[in-house]
């Protein structure tokens, strides 16, 4: 897919993201704790242009004060530390990859299955109880932005290659058939390992 697409592509499922989150959000009401005591009527002068003063609402309860979380993440702590650590040899490996996936992606994600389920941002996603896991930067040798093949090469071998190729290392452009022939420039698969 070129760039630009991609782009499209990825501008479009952010407006998707939004518009959900806006729809949940409005026909969820008032987040947990916090209680509305003035609303805004049609016309309202909030910067107070027009001389017309509005009352100042009552301040809010806060819920989530400093022992709040200071409570919570001693819990977190406790449940971390508790954990035994896994020294034997994996029988199996599942290598979770979100393809194309951001940390704006996941957030996003979050946020809405918050709002669905009434916790918020406190939602917690399942990738994230995952005993191991990493983040890696994910760009091509050529480009900032990688494909699904460079990143495959890189995830699969940990040698970067140029966009569009796969198996292959810095030295084979995309199209170049001679290249792409010379066993030198081709990637050694992790695979190998587990066979």
């Amino acid at each position: 897919m070129s760039p630009p697409r991609l782009y499209l592509l990825s501008l479009l499922l952010l407006l998707f993201l939004t518009a959900s989150l806006a729809a949940s959000a409005s026909r969820l009401g008032p987040a947990r704790g916090v209680t509305r005591t003035h609303t805004p009527h049609k016309g309202q002068d909030h910067l107070d242009v027009m001389g017309h003063r509005q009352p100042k609402s009552p301040k809010v309860a806060v819920v989530e004060d400093m022992a709040f979380w200071n409570e919570r993440m001693q819990a977190e702590l406790r449940t971390q530390l508790e954990k035994t650590e896994i020294v034997s040899q994996a029988k199996n490996i599942i290598f979770f990859l979100g393809d194309g996936t951001s940390i704006s992606t996941l957030t996003a994600a979050r946020y809405l299955k918050g709002l669905r389920t009434g916790n918020f941002e406190h939602e917690v996603m399942a990738y994230e109880k995952f005993p191991y896991s990493t983040l890696i930067k994910t760009y091509s040798a050529d480009k900032m932005v990688t494909d699904s093949a460079a990143s495959a090469t890189a995830y699969l071998s940990g040698v970067k290659g140029n966009q569009q190729t796969i198996g292959v290392d810095v030295n084979v452009q995309l199209a170049d058939c001679d290249a792409m022939n010379i066993p030198q420039f081709h990637t050694h698969s992790i695979l190998r390992n587990f066979q």
